[in-house]
């Protein structure tokens, strides 16, 4: 097709959108620290070296809670978010 875009303005248009999506993303995150988040635990993981459940809320958002032993797979809780990790979710107790 004619009067295409060149492909290097749209790597640089897309590199922007993705940081920007980056940025956005996590600023929400933060919003939600120290904020009770209703959470369904789906399953358990390893994450720093730690076992912890982890599941969605509502707005699909990842957190996840250190595993106690109890099997919390499909359980809704509520939990308050306190930090994220580097993989996007963000711990809670």
């Amino acid at each position: 097709m004619p009067n295409q875009v060149s492909e290097h303005v749209k790597s640089r248009r897309s590199e922007q959108v993705i940081a920007l999506e980056k940025q956005m993303r996590k600023e929400y995150e933060e919003n939600m620290q120290n904020k009770i988040q209703t959470v369904l635990f789906e399953e358990e993981t390893e994450i720093e070296g730690e076992k912890y459940f982890v599941g969605h809320n509502e707005r699909y958002v990842k957190f996840a809670i250190k595993s106690s032993g109890e099997d919390l797979t499909n359980q809704i809780i509520q939990v308050t978010a306190t930090r994220e990790t580097n993989e996007g979710i963000i711990i809670c107790q």
